[in-house]
């Protein structure tokens, strides 16, 4: 079976097995146009967005490829020889506006936050601490009762900080409900728990 080279710099036709056709090899005349087609940018951005369902300018585009754990897409591609990971939305950051300079992609989906959304229009640019802010801001952050270790509720966190701000002995508090003192001095002065009022 004949059949011509993937590559688009080359213009080769060779033969090969049906049967190698139907396992889905036999793409290439040589390995190393196998390993300049992956490495080629255009092919790189033409796979990109074949994982992703394109919708409107409003609409999230969500990313139909494999995804990481928190449900963010993930992408991998090879460049120089190496297979890099990165984030279904960093990676449309790149291809559509350029280098993010260390800043983090984050998501302003309209209908909330999508992490699989790769629509270039809801991301937007952030430091680490714009990030956090806008994950607290938005509820998606694991602070206070939303942690998975938390052993007191707001209630009671309201309840010590008000007897501390009343001059009461920490150890005293700290023996009232159960904790250590210094975890009642870093309550007090909102070290923990400083999110709330």
């Amino acid at each position: 079976m004949l059949v011509k080279c993937l590559y688009r710099k080359c213009s080769g036709v060779f033969n090969v097995r049906p049967s190698v056709v139907a396992l889905g090899y036999g793409k290439f005349c040589c390995k190393e146009h196998y390993y300049a087609y992956v490495r080629d940018p255009v092919v790189i951005k033409e796979r990109f967005w074949s994982y992703v369902d394109v919708k409107g300018r409003n609409d999230c585009w969500l990313w139909t490829g494999s995804l990481y754990e928190f449900g963010y897409g993930q992408f991998v591609f090879r460049w120089k020889n190496k297979e890099i990971h990165v984030t279904a939305s960093h990676f449309s950051w790149f291809i559509t506006y350029g280098k993010t300079n260390g800043l983090y992609v984050c998501h302003n989906c309209p209908g909330g936050d999508n992490p699989s959304c790769v629509n270039p229009f809801h991301l937007f640019l952030g430091t680490q601490k714009e990030n956090m802010q806008d994950a607290v801001k938005k509820g998606r952050s694991s602070f206070g009762r939303k942690h998975a270790g938390v052993k007191y509720t707001e209630d009671i966190v309201r309840d010590v900080r008000d007897l501390a701000d009343k001059d009461y002995n920490h150890s005293w508090i700290a023996s009232l409900y159960g904790m250590h003192k210094s975890y009642v001095s870093a309550i007090h002065l909102r070290k923990r728990w400083g999110y709330l009022e």
